[in-house]
């Protein structure tokens, strides 16, 4: 699963009441890269904390919530709560006299056990950031290790990978009987999978390519061939690479970013952990088949972009398996996406359970590439 797989679903949706507010792919260039504000600048900087973001194991009850903190209007990064409860310890120690007078800081109950309330939630995403913005202001503080460990926030990889790795077995336990086919034309057979609690369908697709393995790879990784199935593709390009020689290298860890158009609607970006290796994620040394697995998260390099909503990936799951003796390569895939903004959930499942075309696409263009 890959940034051409969650650009396909969210460009399915049609129809939104968003305003478009149109960049070019050097406006969406430029923004990119994990540019750093000055001690200077976040002493004058604005801060805020306008809403928060929930993320879920597939399939389980724990939730995870970031308090998204916005920098002079513009989105800037998503902090756990445990991770601003450490920034305040910190801060009481460094500059005692700035922030003996800070605004009220939320408080964590002595009895709290598990995942904080909705109203819990909205009290602490209002607190934080009369917090946050006044104990910027100091500038003993923004120039100390301390702060600039916190903004800078780098990811924990260990804790992306081991999660992703647990919705991928989770989806690969889904039982077969439980999928509905909502779809089967031109080769390409799509299902769909209700989940109890969420109002977003599990959506996956299946064909069979006819080319090898090794052909179906070679293309599917290179991401500037992406264009040639998703001519909506605006910017596609590696942020990062955490494992691996480069993009075709097997196996591979990157962080991908993603911009879509989408006609009508507001156009959708995503910053992806993607990972791909050969065998599944149940049986790493099974023979003829690749697995290529990702999600969202929250990178520094991946800033919120003008003119994009910035949709979510829950996980995505592709197997590529050797058929026919070799001759062919069977794709599966299998999307849990939500592009976020103004559109019904049912809009959303409704088109969704319905993307045929850019996976024919993808199969025809790679069938006439190799047919010499």
């Amino acid at each position: 699963m890959s940034g051409a797989d969650a650009g396909a679903a969210v460009r399915s949706v049609a129809a939104d009441a968003e305003n478009t507010d149109l960049a070019s792919t050097e406006d969406i260039e430029a923004q990119l890269g994990a540019a750093e504000l000055t001690p200077e600048e976040w002493v004058s900087a604005e801060i805020d904390v306008k809403d928060v973001t929930e993320t879920k194991a597939f399939g389980r009850s724990v939730v995870k919530t970031f308090y998204n903190m916005h920098v002079n209007g513009q989105s800037y990064r998503g902090y756990r709560y445990s991770s601003l409860n450490k920034l305040k310890s910190c801060l009481k120690k460094l500059d005692p006299a700035h922030m003996s007078n800070a605004p009220k800081f939320p408080e964590k109950g002595k009895f709290s056990i598990g995942t904080a309330s909705p109203v819990q939630i909205e009290t602490r995403r209002v607190l934080f950031g009369p917090w946050l913005n006044y104990a910027s202001k100091s500038k003993k503080i923004v120039s100390s290790p301390e702060w600039q460990a916190f903004v800078l926030n780098a990811p924990d990889y260990a804790e992306i990978e081991s999660e992703l790795a647990t919705k991928a077995t989770d989806i690969e336990k889904l039982p077969e009987d439980q999928w509905t086919e909502t779809a089967n034309k031109k080769g390409v057979k799509v299902s769909t999978f209700k989940q109890s609690d969420s109002k977003l369908l599990i959506v996956k697709t299946f064909v069979t390519v006819g080319s090898t393995l090794e052909n179906v790879l070679n293309t599917y990784n290179t991401k500037s061939e992406w264009g040639n199935w998703q001519p909506d593709m605006k910017v596609c390009k590696t942020i990062e690479i955490l494992e691996g020689a480069n993009e075709l290298s097997l196996p591979i860890k990157e962080i991908m970013y993603a911009s879509y158009r989408v006609p009508v609607l507001s156009n959708r970006d995503v910053c992806l952990f993607g990972q791909r290796y050969m065998g599944t994620p149940s049986n790493r040394g099974e023979k003829g088949v690749a697995t290529s697995l990702s999600m969202s998260m929250a990178h520094p390099s991946c800033p919120a972009v003008k003119g994009q909503v910035r949709g979510c990936l829950n996980v995505g799951l592709t197997y590529f398996r050797e058929v026919d003796g070799g001759k062919a390569c069977s794709v599966t895939s299998v999307l849990h996406m939500d592009p976020r903004g103004m559109i019904p959930p049912s809009l959303i499942n409704t088109m969704a359970a319905h993307t045929v075309t850019s996976i024919v696409d993808m199969k025809e263009y790679i069938e006439k590439k190799y047919s010499a």
